[in-house]
């Protein structure tokens, strides 16, 4: 059959030219289309690797001195420090806590900032993102967020801190580039910031991502002992309710009860959000979600158009041959052996343009592989991973087109079975 299918395609070679190279293009434009969809989506499924539910984050602020209860006396360094302290430990006794942390430059997923840093070992340097927080009052930035030892897969135990600044967790992909002959705990780091110039790995978390809609990041997490930051606002309190909480009852409990009394020297208490709404309010600040409904409208009239074009294609040519299958269902066909005959011409002309589709494009994407960025990417993600990236958005492009051409030519073609032969042989 599939002898006397080629012999019929290199036969019709002039009517189906042109259809083949329409499938070129048709291949080469989809795959472009795609691409980015299937990058963004495998982007976004990753799990974030801290969990949200639950989730709060204070932020607080200072009267300023032309404030009527601002307090000159409550601003020395030790003061602000000491009063702050007393903020933490009365939110870490709430009965609804769980955990809680003081963070320090909006050191939380989907904050504010982003503040880089290099790592070195050796002569091997990384460009990574910075975390701090404060351990003081019995603060655990791990438990808060839920982050995991990437060993042993239970949350990371807080070591605790004998010296401030000198002590780093890395996330497990930093630590894997930075150390690749083996354990990272116990090693030392040479940094670029001025709080340290160098710092003793005491711990590895799974890795977690800072941005929604990012991959997870490379993280070096500082810890201090001692609260003495040089701009509170910056510095929120994350807390974790327990799971028996009614988040709606404790917020405003929270907001009528507890904040009033959470204005002690010059601070005062700003406001509460859940993880979840910071998370949107990133998203809908940086345009994320209007990107990607803009992507994926401009995606989605691009396939409808290739659908449209490519069935119109094969719909004019299976209709033109509707006598052939009237003279063949006369001399004895049956009409299951009519529509695999042709569904296999045209499951074979798209596999035929397919091939040099896809060499042409494998030379356009090997160009944006070679790009030093890719250095940077953490190939455990297929996405990342040149070959299956390649082979998934290949394969999910030549699934689409074949549905496409199989669907364009069943439907005139069961058509024409059910027609009389007689009458397909008086329009012959």
């Amino acid at each position: 059959m599939i002898r006397i299918i080629i012999k019929q395609i290199w036969n019709q070679r002039r009517q189906n030219s042109w259809i083949f190279i329409e499938m070129i293009l048709v291949s080469f434009f989809l795959w472009s289309v795609v691409e980015p969809i299937y990058t963004l989506f495998a982007d976004m499924s990753i799990e974030p690797g801290y969990e949200e539910e639950n989730l709060y984050v204070l932020s607080f602020n200072q009267y300023p001195t032309t404030h009527r209860k601002y307090n000159a006396e409550q601003d020395s360094l030790a003061m602000r420090s000491a009063n702050f302290a007393r903020i933490a430990s009365y939110i870490k006794s709430m009965p609804e806590v769980e955990s809680s942390v003081i963070s320090a430059m909006f050191s939380y997923p989907n904050g504010r900032s982003y503040n880089g840093m290099e790592l070195g070992v050796d002569s091997s340097i990384m460009y990574c993102q910075m975390y701090r927080y404060c351990s003081a009052e019995k603060g655990d930035f791990f438990e808060t967020l839920q982050l995991r030892d990437a060993y042993t897969g239970e949350v990371m135990k807080q070591k605790p801190v004998i010296d401030s600044n000198k002590e780093v967790y890395l996330t497990k992909n930093l630590a894997e580039q930075l150390f690749p002959e083996g354990e990272a705990v116990g090693r030392k780091v040479e940094t670029s910031q001025k709080i340290a110039d160098s710092a003793r790995v005491v711990g590895v978390v799974s890795d977690f991502k800072h941005r929604v809609n990012e991959q997870p990041g490379k993280m070096a997490i500082f810890v201090e002992n001692e609260i003495r930051f040089q701009s509170y606002s910056l510095s929120p309190i994350l807390l974790r309710v327990k799971p028996s909480t009614n988040l709606v009852e404790f917020e405003g409990r929270f907001r009528k009860e507890i904040a009033p009394q959470l204005q002690i020297g010059n601070f005062y208490f700003n406001k509460i959000e859940q993880m979840a709404d910071i998370r949107r309010m990133y998203e809908l600040e940086n345009g994320i979600n209007n990107a990607i409904n803009l992507r994926l409208c401009l995606s989605t009239f691009a396939l409808i158009c290739i659908f449209l074009g490519t069935i119109g294609t094969f719909w004019i040519r299976s209709h033109a041959r509707r006598q052939e299958i009237g003279l063949m269902k006369a001399m004895g066909a049956s009409s299951a052996n009519i529509m695999k005959q042709f569904l296999a011409e045209s499951w074979l002309l798209l596999t035929i343009a397919f091939i040099p589709a896809m060499l042409v494009q494998v030379h356009f994407y090997r160009e944006s592989i070679l790009e030093d960025y890719r250095q940077f990417l953490n190939m455990d993600y297929l996405q990342n991973q040149p070959i299956a990236h390649f082979l998934i958005v290949t394969a999910i492009v030549y699934i689409v087109l074949l549905i496409t051409v199989l669907l364009a030519t069943y439907i005139p073609v069961k058509r024409a079975t059910l027609a009389l032969p007689s009458n397909a042989l008086r329009d012959e």
